[in-house]
């Protein structure tokens, strides 16, 4: 399903807008899709299909062939339509299921105006990095800059940026980091000193408040 969540899923920049589209009919929904799911015999990895395009190949045949056709797909077939963008939109809404958390833009709204150090706020929102495997949604970073936008001072610019391979991003700056050795001895606790010293050595190194 994470693979099916990769092919076919995406965030909306206009989320009613892509509700009525998802609920005409088919031929005039241009968000429909079938995920044809592996079956491990012939299908070894799933795909996306336009179910127009099959709906065409049907076209020229009789009545028996195209059930024939679908019994042959019966089970390994998925209709998706608005669970394209429904599905990610939980990340800006959590509320939509009953979990009662901020989304990404309060959070980050939250961030940048409680906790954040005021002299920094300007350049922070300004370098907007995203990074994970949820920021290769196709939409992700236009949608988040569009929000952000509406929350940040009408004075200051904001900038969204997307890497090159979001997935590995952190890792590929993780590795940076640690080729730095001055750098990263900077921010080391060592076991020694964590051994003497328990865990509040690292609060007295890292407070975060």
């Amino acid at each position: 399903m994470n693979q099916c969540k990769e092919d076919v899923c995406y965030v909306s920049t206009d989320f009613w807008q892509d509700m009525n589209i998802s609920r005409s009919n088919q031929k005039s929904n241009s968000i429909l899709r079938e995920y044809v799911l592996p079956n491990y015999v012939d299908v070894h990895r799933g795909y996306v299909r336009d179910p127009n395009a099959v709906a065409s190949e049907n076209s020229g045949k009789d009545k028996s062939e195209q059930r024939a056709s679908n019994l042959s797909q019966q089970g390994y077939v998925l209709r998706l339509n608005n669970e394209r963008f429904t599905v990610p939109e939980l990340i800006f809404h959590p509320s939509d299921v009953g979990y009662q958390e901020m989304g990404l833009t309060e959070a980050i709204h939250y961030l940048m105006s409680e906790r954040l150090p005021a002299a920094v706020r300007p350049g922070a929102w300004a370098n907007f990095m995203v990074m994970g495997g949820n920021a290769c949604f196709p939409g992700f970073a236009d949608r988040l800059q569009r929000d952000i936008r509406t929350q940040a001072p009408d004075d200051l610019p904001v900038n969204v940026f997307k890497p090159p391979n979001p997935q590995t991003y952190a890792w590929e700056g993780g590795v940076l980091f640690c080729q730095n050795s001055d750098s990263f001895n900077h921010f080391l606790v060592t076991r020694k000193e964590y051994e003497e010293q328990g865990s509040s050595y690292c609060e007295k190194r890292f407070p975060i408040s």
